[in-house]
């Protein structure tokens, strides 16, 4: 009886998400693969192929204020737009209001005062390797820098740091770093085991959820894991092969290539299914997975009822003050928007 309840729940649950439409809330971005809000209601968008970070204004129009536009690492301690980017995957609001921006390519994290106007090195020396821990992460190394999670007392900074196959933890207060999961080989990790002493595929993105669990999305691995209170880590979607399924049991969905996710206020996760053009919901109550939006082909009709949208290549998920939902449509050059009251600056 419980499970039927629950089914019948996920079917309605299902049905409001697709009475849902979407909007483009901007368009015109080169290649957008994160956007964050801060507590006045000002939008950012990370583009990743423009090498710069973008503010979204009342009308729609898009103002750089960090990187020149051209690939490099000049221009630290003075203003944004002197400064240049790498190929920016993610940023969010740090506590302060600052924004702390993934300059992935230069294996680094900056830090943007949109009072001051100044950006500044805050982790990672921009020199590729993995060195630092239990030091100041300003003179840390790492891989790539891919993607940033704080956590919900916004305490901790968290980064996926992908290649060397860890995730890596920098306490707010000290500006220590230390590594959080991961031991730095290639594997998966056992269901069960501390996460601290498990191998990772390719952590290609990371999420706190407001009960201190934290999520990890493995981009070749092709699956979501969990690392619970306890500091175990566990799979809970995926099958570890890439390939395109629809809604179920979650453990038995194939994923694509996943690249970002979002823990919602309800506990649920969302999670960008880039290769399959896809935005998926993970359950973990019932451990099942839906689609939300997309087709699950590559398109970039105009935006309409959630199922019937193409995406193509979405990189980013974002839930704002009100549950709206941000998507960062990559190769289609726009951010959409589902929910009841849209962002406005």
């Amino acid at each position: 009886m419980i499970r039927i309840l629950l089914l019948l729940c996920l079917t309605l649950l299902t049905a409001l998400w697709s009475a849902e439409r979407l909007t483009a809330l901007v368009t015109g971005i080169t290649d957008p693969f994160a956007t964050a809000i801060t507590a006045d209601g000002t939008l950012y968008v990370a583009s990743m192929a423009g090498n710069q970070v973008l503010r979204i204004g009342a009308d729609g129009k898009a103002v750089p204020v960090v990187g020149t536009g051209a690939k490099g690492m000049d221009g630290l301690g003075g203003p944004g737009m002197k400064a240049q980017l790498n190929g920016p995957h993610h940023l969010v609001i740090a506590p302060d209001g600052a924004l702390l921006i993934a300059d992935t390519f230069n294996c680094r994290v900056l830090r943007y005062d949109p009072a001051s106007g100044i950006v500044s090195g805050f982790l990672g020396t921009g020199t590729k390797g993995f060195a630092g821990d239990g030091g100041p992460a300003i003179a840390a190394q790492t891989s790539d820098a891919y993607c940033l999670a704080l956590d919900a007392k916004a305490k901790r900074l968290y980064l996926a740091d992908i290649q060397n196959r860890r995730i890596r933890a920098v306490d707010l207060t000290t500006g220590m770093i230390s590594t959080f999961a991961g031991t730095g080989k290639k594997g998966v990790p056992a269901d069960g085991a501390k996460a601290s002493e498990s191998p990772l595929s390719d952590p290609r993105a990371v999420a706190v959820g407001d009960d201190g669990r934290l999520w990890i999305i493995e981009r070749d691995g092709h699956c979501l894991r969990v690392v619970d209170s306890d500091g175990t880590i566990r799979t809970v979607a995926g099958t570890g092969q890439k390939g395109n399924g629809g809604d179920g049991d979650a453990l038995t969905i194939a994923m694509n290539g996943p690249k970002h996710l979002w823990v919602d206020r309800d506990g649920s996760v969302l999670i960008a299914d880039c290769e399959n053009h896809l935005i998926r919901r993970y359950l973990p109550k019932e451990g099942r997975m839906v689609r939300i939006v997309g087709t699950g082909k590559a398109g970039g009709n105009a935006p309409e009822a959630p199922l019937a949208t193409a995406l193509k290549r979405p990189h980013g998920v974002y839930i704002d003050a009100t549950g709206g939902l941000l998507i960062s449509d990559s190769e289609n050059n726009r951010v959409l928007f589902m929910g009841a009251s849209p962002p406005r600056p």
